[in-house]
């Protein structure tokens, strides 16, 4: 009996610091979980502090910028290449207008004339005469074909 006492004085002492030590590392989990959360809520604390820093100051640059003479400078020369691009454009249109003014008025004097031609003279009709494309494709240039 003496060796069965042993044992379980033995077992019984292990299975209690086992759970002693269970819990203290619960304990310690649980204490880590929260140093955690904390330590993530602060690197987003300062996270966000530094993102409106950095806004505050790149607006003051972006102001800067602004009113410095190499961007106002450049802001006009900009406008004025706009200006000059507005301007040879409408130039552009003017002339294309021009043009088609020049095409649809030439279609006019064609249509026309080739109507006054059609019934106005009788030596214009190619069964009178020999013209340039019939002596050349005939290969018989010198005699008319009869």
């Amino acid at each position: 009996m003496g060796l069965k006492n042993f044992l379980n004085n033995l077992f019984g002492k292990s299975k209690e610091s086992t759970h002693q030590l269970m819990e203290k590392a619960e304990q310690k989990l649980d204490q880590l979980e929260d140093k955690g959360e904390l330590m993530v809520e602060k690197a987003k604390d300062w996270a966000e502090d530094k993102v409106e820093d950095l806004k505050k100051s790149a607006a003051e640059t972006i102001h800067k910028v602004k009113e410095s003479e190499t961007y106002k400078a450049a802001e006009q020369k900009v406008e004025a290449a706009l200006d000059k691009a507005e301007d040879f454009m409408e130039k552009i249109e003017d002339k294309f207008e021009d043009l088609k003014d020049k095409i649809t008025g030439n279609d006019d004097k064609k249509s026309e004339s080739s109507s006054a031609d059609s019934g106005s003279s009788p030596a214009s009709t190619s069964q009178d005469s020999p013209t340039n494309e019939d002596s050349t494709t005939s290969g018989d240039s010198a005699t008319p074909a009869s």
